[in-house]
C-alpha cells in the first residue's frame, strides 16, 4: 500500500537576480516575487534575513554578502508551508581587479607581483581564456617578464604598447609551461 498526497496550494514563483557591488568586495540577491501563488502572504528569507507577510508580487534585496559567499533564499507560503520554494545556493566571485587593460596593476623593475586570472570575465588580450592586466611605465632599457620561477600553471605572456595598441612581444611555454619575454622600452610609453 502506498498514500498519494496531493498539493493544496500553488507555489509562489520568482527569479533570483544577483547583482555584484565589487567595488565595496560583495553582492546582493534581488527576489522578484512574480507571482504569489495561492497564498495570502509569503514568508522569504536568507537565514539570517527574514521577510514576512509579503502579500504583493515586487522586488525585495537581500544582501549584502561578502565577495565569495554563499546565500540561499527561501521563499514559503504562509498559510501553507507546503509550498515553499528555493533559490538554491547563490554566490558570486568578483573579478580581479585588473581584468581590463585600463585597470592594470602599474609594476616596477624588480617588482615580485602575485596575481590571479580566476573568476576573471575579460579575454581582452587576444587569448581564448581570462586574462589580468599589468603595466610598466619605468626606465628605458631591456625589460623581461619571466614567470619561470613564480607560476605552476600554464601560462601566455604578450606586451602591448598601449591599451588596444599592438602587440609588440609575446611567449608561450619558454620554460615548460611557464612563459617570458624580453621587449625595449623606450622611457616614455606605458606598457
Amino acid at each position: 500500500d502506498f498514500d498519494i498526497a496531493c498539493a493544496t496550494c500553488v507555489n509562489p514563483t520568482a527569479t533570483f537576480t544577483i547583482v555584484p557591488d565589487c567595488a565595496n568586495g560583495q553582492f546582493s540577491i534581488d527576489v522578484d516575487v512574480t507571482n504569489i501563488g495561492s497564498a495570502t502572504s509569503l514568508a522569504i528569507s536568507d537565514g539570517t534575513t527574514n521577510l514576512t507577510g509579503i502579500s504583493a508580487t515586487g522586488v525585495q534585496t537581500f544582501g549584502p554578502y561578502a565577495d565569495g559567499a554563499s546565500a540561499t533564499i527561501s521563499i514559503t507560503n504562509e498559510q501553507d508551508a507546503g509550498c515553499s520554494i528555493s533559490s538554491g545556493a547563490l554566490d558570486y566571485v568578483c573579478p580581479p581587479t585588473n581584468d581590463d587593460c585600463v585597470n592594470a596593476i602599474a609594476v616596477n623593475c624588480g617588482d615580485v607581483v602575485t596575481g590571479s586570472t580566476a573568476n576573471g570575465t575579460t579575454d581582452s588580450g587576444n587569448n581564448s581564456s581570462a586574462d589580468v592586466w599589468y603595466s610598466y611605465s619605468g626606465a628605458a632599457g631591456d625589460i623581461t617578464v619571466s614567470l619561470c620561477n613564480n607560476t605552476a600553471y600554464d601560462s601566455y605572456l604578450r606586451v602591448f604598447d598601449a591599451c588596444g595598441g599592438t602587440e609588440i612581444e609575446f611567449n608561450d611555454d619558454f620554460c615548460d609551461a611557464q612563459s617570458q619575454v624580453t621587449f625595449a622600452a623606450d622611457g616614455t610609453t606605458t606598457y
